[in-house]
């Protein structure tokens, strides 16, 4: 590593620090000056409070991230590497749905409810899926797993990569063998975008609701834009710009699936404010 390299490093690491304090702070000050007031119902100290309890629990998981690696080798766990980056998509979902609850307070209603209920489990899967995939992404960046091959849709000219399994037990391979873990986001990657081809083709034309056939179609145009650059980032043997690319649509693909995850649930009903009368946050 030349001091060039340490520098970019050191400050990337400063500004993902400063950043990660000052968002921090935006969230809690809110809540607590609200809570204070008495403009927040109980329902919402305990959403609002959830979201800064996630949040300092993935700062928490960062610095555990961090301390793996103050030893004799410097590379942190790519175990916690992919824990900090899980919690970080949890705690951005948990935001964007308390968003779209005081935005869209009432869920699209379909005139055929029971649709809606025979589409929900699709959602779910489909947000379980993203959220493991993504995981399973942070163990590739975490390993540096990418440049274990370059071509696409064969591994250097195998489906199936000599030295897939390293004899070490299929559960350690799973999370630490890199022919393994590449294999694997490969693998679950192409089964979400088949998944995606079929929710839409499924669903696409029988939701009797606008907002929800727009996130299904966002769903579909979000996943193939994602294929395609994990696909591209290996034909530029892992261009950092490319990676990120990847990584961030991936975020946007997960928030997608959220989003469509929220257009099946069932309507909540009428929460009174703190003060009895109409909700005055939000």
């Amino acid at each position: 590593m030349t001091l060039g390299d340490f520098k970019f490093i050191f400050w990337m690491e400063y500004l993902h620090r400063l950043l990660a304090r000052t968002v921090g702070l935006v969230s809690l000050v809110p809540v607590v000056v609200y809570g204070v007031q008495g403009l927040l119902t109980r329902s919402q100290w305990k959403a609002f409070g959830g979201v800064v309890c996630l949040f300092c629990l993935n700062g928490l998981f960062g610095w555990l991230m961090v301390s793996t690696g103050l030893n004799d080798q410097p590379r942190v766990s790519h175990y916690m590497l992919a824990l900090h980056l899980v919690t970080a998509l949890i705690v951005l979902g948990c935001c964007l749905w308390q968003f779209l609850r005081h935005w869209q307070p009432h869920h699209p209603e379909w005139p055929d409810r029971r649709g809606r209920t025979q589409m929900r489990p699709w959602a779910i899967a489909l947000g379980v899926a993203v959220l493991v995939q993504m995981g399973v992404g942070g163990l590739m960046a975490g390993l540096d797993a990418g440049h274990v091959s370059y071509t696409f849709p064969k591994m250097n000219g195998y489906w199936l990569l000599p030295g897939l399994l390293s004899g070490q037990g299929i559960l350690a391979d799973m999370g630490s063998h890199l022919p393994l873990v590449h294999f694997e986001h490969r693998v679950l990657g192409m089964l979400i975008g088949v998944f995606a081809v079929f929710l839409y083709l499924s669903w696409a034309y029988r939701v009797n609701c606008d907002r929800t056939r727009w996130a299904v179609n966002l769903v579909g145009v979000i996943c193939a834009v994602q294929v395609a650059l994990g696909i591209s980032v290996l034909f530029t043997h892992m261009d950092i710009r490319m990676a990120l690319a990847h990584q961030m649509n991936g975020s946007l693909l997960w928030l997608a699936a959220l989003y469509l995850l929220y257009c099946t649930c069932s309507e909540p009903s009428a929460e009174p404010s703190a003060e009895g009368g109409p909700d005055r946050v939000g």
